[in-house]
């Protein structure tokens, strides 16, 4: 059986030590996983910054069309209300716990926020693939991953990891997803 901690230890090599810290009372026994929200904050964001980047190359937003450019913005629109409520959930400090069901479900919302905004630029991807060039594709290609990327994370993080073969995958080191979504690379994924 895994809990959230073998989850998150499993995932270490993947998530900056910086992210959470746990500890455990002598006298409950009871542990306790204090989360960063500044990264969850900043994987949200990795998917609303990638929708106006991939929209900025001409190519794609003529290919993609109206429709699908309304349905990707709205499910941008989707990762910043649930940013939104995660901050004011956490009351805006640097971190929470584990244990505050609250800031999780908040948590659990951005996470789901952002795997619908992936699978909206999935699918706008393959559509789009036969009619913009390769290097254009090649572009659209990456940063599509490093929206899958900051899912992974957010899901490592938070201990929300799904297993089996469309499970999102860490596709990129942390800083290079920052980079190809154009947003500046925070200190601790450095």
């Amino acid at each position: 059986m895994f809990t959230r901690r073998s989850v998150l230890l499993s995932f270490s090599a993947l998530i900056p030590l910086a992210a959470c810290t746990t500890t455990t009372d002598p006298v409950t026994n009871i542990t306790t996983v204090t989360i960063n929200t500044a990264q969850i904050d900043a994987y949200g964001r990795v998917g609303v910054s990638a929708v106006s980047t991939v929209l900025s190359i001409a190519a794609v937003a003529s290919a993609i069309g109206a429709p699908t450019i309304v349905t990707i913005n709205t499910a941008s629109a989707a990762v910043l209300e649930a940013l939104a409520a995660f901050d004011k959930a956490t009351g805006g400090s640097a971190s929470f716990t584990m244990d505050n069901s609250t800031a999780v479900a908040a948590a659990k919302s951005v996470v789901d926020a952002i795997a619908d905004l992936l699978s909206k630029l999935k699918g706008a991807e393959d559509a789009i693939a036969p009619n913009i060039g390769t290097n254009d594709m090649a572009n659209v290609r990456t940063i599509v991953n490093a929206v899958e990327t900051s899912l992974a994370l957010a899901q490592a993080l938070l201990g929300f990891v799904s297993a089996g073969p469309n499970s999102p995958k860490a596709l990129m080191p942390t800083a290079d997803m920052f980079r190809a979504v154009n947003l500046p690379v925070p200190a601790w994924a450095a």
